[in-house]
């Protein structure tokens, strides 16, 4: 009798050619493929064809698709999940880097019962997850210093960016992303703040040619905390594998974290490179408004741990994991 085999649906809201959402994954079904001897297969649905951004979660829980691509900021009733979205501690940061934040989630998620709890209860397991490529500004002027912030008026988004523009001195502004285009070419914004490859994406360097990143030039790149890109899967369909399959996904899915962080400094680079070549240029803050940021800036995590205690989840145990886990990375204790 011949082996039974299992086809899932892959549904990325974004383009095949996207390094996170469409390059990354494929190179997870491949390899599952392979290890399963065909049995394993994954057919993915670009352009969120099957199901948009903001339908993903409830989507995949409700089996429109068997796998999804999810950005957590469009998922609000995953409060664990989304908590350290748009936390700009940046002395932390600029230590742990895009690697050292996705493995101190990964090490959060095996280790905190109630973080993957969270994921279950719209029916969904967590395939992988990794932290986003280096946030920065594009800027219609240049910004030499902290100074160059002051009254600037910026896109923002979530609850804690604004946080980190009043200790900026900057004005915030709230707006979709489909406009930012046009209000930065007639200076509505002086400013937006996204991932870098985000910026390069929707071309907003085009009218703004300034690309500042709130970090020291030649030190790592800060982010925020979070590891907000995951692909998330039904766990009906997860649950469907047999033993020794579910084995090779769970192997073959433990490993990606690791390979997805590493390849998020060459998603920078590559768009760095790009605006570059277009004429952006690159500007980082001195050292010395560096620590000033930092001084300025609230204890986000404290913030956090209170927020997520109002709602009902065990934001004090959250933020305490948080804390051990970097500390351990910090000191070299902590590996894939």
């Amino acid at each position: 009798m011949p082996a039974e085999k299992f086809e899932f649906i892959y549904n990325n809201f974004t383009a095949e050619s996207d390094e996170i959402w469409g390059v990354l994954p494929q190179q997870l079904w491949d390899k599952i493929y392979e290890r399963s001897d065909g049995r394993i297969s994954v057919r993915t649905v670009h352009g969120g064809a099957l199901i948009t951004q903001t339908e993903t979660a409830e989507a995949i829980g409700a089996g429109v698709a068997d796998i999804g691509s999810l950005y957590t900021g469009a998922a609000s009733m995953l409060h664990m999940v989304n908590s350290l979205s748009g936390v700009w501690d940046l002395r932390m940061g600029a230590q742990i880097g895009t690697e050292g934040t996705t493995l101190i989630h990964k090490k959060m998620w095996e280790q905190l019962a109630a973080y993957r709890e969270e994921m279950g209860k719209i029916n969904c397991v967590l395939v992988y997850a990794v932290s986003s490529d280096p946030w920065g500004f594009v800027m219609n002027e240049s910004v030499g210093s902290l100074a160059d912030l002051k009254g600037k008026k910026i896109r923002t988004t979530g609850k804690y960016t604004p946080l980190l523009y009043e200790a900026a001195g900057i004005t915030p502004v709230s707006m979709s992303s489909h406009d930012v285009f046009v209000a930065l070419s007639t200076g509505v914004l002086d400013g937006a703040l996204s991932t870098t490859q985000f910026l390069r994406a929707l071309k907003w360097y085009e009218v703004s040619p300034y690309l500042f990143y709130p970090s020291v030039e030649g030190g790592t790149l800060a982010t925020t905390l979070a590891a907000p890109n995951y692909v998330i899967m039904n766990q009906d369909s997860y649950n469907s594998l047999p033993a020794d399959l579910r084995k090779i996904w769970d192997d073959a899915a433990g490993e990606h974290w690791e390979i997805a962080a590493k390849a998020m400094g060459a998603v920078c680079a590559l768009a760095q490179e790009d605006m570059v070549s277009k004429g952006t240029t690159i500007e980082y803050l001195p050292e010395k408004d560096f620590q000033t940021l930092c001084d300025a800036c609230p204890d986000f995590l404290k913030i956090v741990e209170e927020d997520l205690n109002e709602m009902g989840d065990p934001g004090t145990q959250f933020v305490a994991l948080f804390r051990e886990m970097f500390d351990a990375y910090t000191a070299g204790r902590l590996d894939w």
